[in-house]
């Protein structure tokens, strides 16, 4: 088991010493403002973190800015991502604009991709253009430029009054659709109450005009749905923790067969003497460590101690899971088959004892413990050894 503690000290070594610096230029300054000037060319992606930034000049990549003011005017030959309060873009940027922030300006700026927002206010003048679509959920949206695909609005309030290549989808507490308006496809609206919707006479709408109805959803349904959802995700969670454990195991046995074919001789040759153990140490640990971090000298080693204890408690399913696969086999006759198959066996047999109603929960301490009794044994047969 020693080589994993100088591998993963190493690797972390090698990651930061030999890390590509150029990939990328990277500009933090907690106080005061970034200006990227006129003339001043980024032939990289350019990362930003500051109080205010100004950006005027070109940059040849994708920039990232996070700030409480932005301004930007230059050339962006890439995606431009900003997060902040306040922003204003008035530049050309070829890729998308991805925006998140309080105040979200567009002045005479030219999107040729498209605009994906979340804000307060998204204000976006005549004298600017969208190339791709505009999506966004605000509290106000004014929109006067032209769109060259869809419109994809979720908003308090929608001004719309500008030239829209495809399809408009918008549903908002209140929607005004002016007489510069031309929808190349259909329109679709949202809204809870017809006086707060308003189509000019002068727009153009080329393809149909639907309203949806918002029909009132029973708190009945709404707990279905929620329960629904929460089932769902709690699957697949599992089944992320599964491939997770699956990679692991995987590593493990490459790396150190004879250790995991040890623990697996202990959970399967020594079953309750490991649950005990395994039951007797998570009953003394918690007190133990509560004990030590109380002292204050003994916090760091309580640390020490409860990292290796939980490492220990996630590789403990891993170890039932390589015995019961053994057992599996065994029992099945499958002599031929490789460890990394008995293991994808175990573990998965493993998981689904887990999820057992009612069993379930108590079977998952049952695996905790026994796993973990078996690692600790096996720890102290290497220490007897030395």
């Amino acid at each position: 088991m020693k080589k994993i503690f100088y591998i993963l000290p190493f690797f972390s070594l090698f990651c930061f010493i030999f890390a590509d610096k150029t990939l990328a230029k990277v500009i933090v300054q907690e106080k005061g403002t970034v200006e990227i000037a006129k003339d001043e060319v980024i032939n990289d992606d350019l990362f930003i973190g500051a109080e205010t930034v100004n950006l005027e000049g070109t940059v040849n990549g994708d920039v990232f800015i996070g700030a409480a003011s932005v301004r930007e005017s230059g050339v962006v030959n890439g995606n431009l991502h900003i997060g902040a309060a306040n922003m204003t873009v008035g530049g050309l940027v070829s890729g998308n604009l991805y925006l998140g922030g309080g105040s979200i300006n567009l002045n005479k700026a030219e999107v040729r991709g498209s605009v994906i927002s979340g804000s307060g206010i998204l204000n976006i003048d005549s004298e600017s253009s969208i190339g791709g679509s505009l999506i966004s959920g605000c509290g106000t949206l004014n929109n006067q430029a032209p769109v060259g695909r869809n419109v994809f609005i979720g908003a308090g309030m929608i001004i719309l009054d500008s030239k829209i290549g495809g399809e408009a989808r918008l549903g908002g507490g209140k929607i005004d659709i002016g007489s510069k308006t031309i929808i190349g496809k259909n329109l679709s609206y949202l809204i809870e109450d017809n006086e707060d919707f308003s189509l000019s006479s002068k727009a153009t709408v080329a393809g149909e005009i639907k309203k949806y109805e918002a029909k009132p959803i029973s708190p009945k349904k709404i707990n279905k749905d929620l329960s629904r959802v929460a089932s769902v995700t709690k699957n697949v969670f599992k089944l992320i923790s599964f491939l997770g454990a699956l990679i692991v195991g995987f590593i493990l046995i490459k790396l150190f067969p004879k250790p995991v074919l040890a623990v697996s001789e202990q959970v399967k040759n020594s079953f309750f003497k490991s649950l005990g153990i395994g039951l007797l140490v998570m009953v003394l640990a918690v007190p133990t460590l509560v004990l030590a971090a109380l002292t204050l000298i003994g916090l760091p080693l309580a640390g020490i101690a409860f990292t290796f204890l939980m490492l220990n408690v996630y590789f403990s399913k891993l170890a039932i899971g390589i015995s019961a696969g053994v057992i599996i086999s065994d029992r099945f006759g499958w002599k031929e088959m490789s460890s990394y198959g008995k293991f994808t066996i175990g573990l998965l047999a493993t998981y689904i004892i887990m999820k057992i109603p009612f069993l379930g929960f108590f079977l998952s301490i049952l695996v905790t413990l026994t796993g973990l009794g078996a690692l600790l044994i096996y720890y102290k047969n290497c220490l007897k050894t030395k």
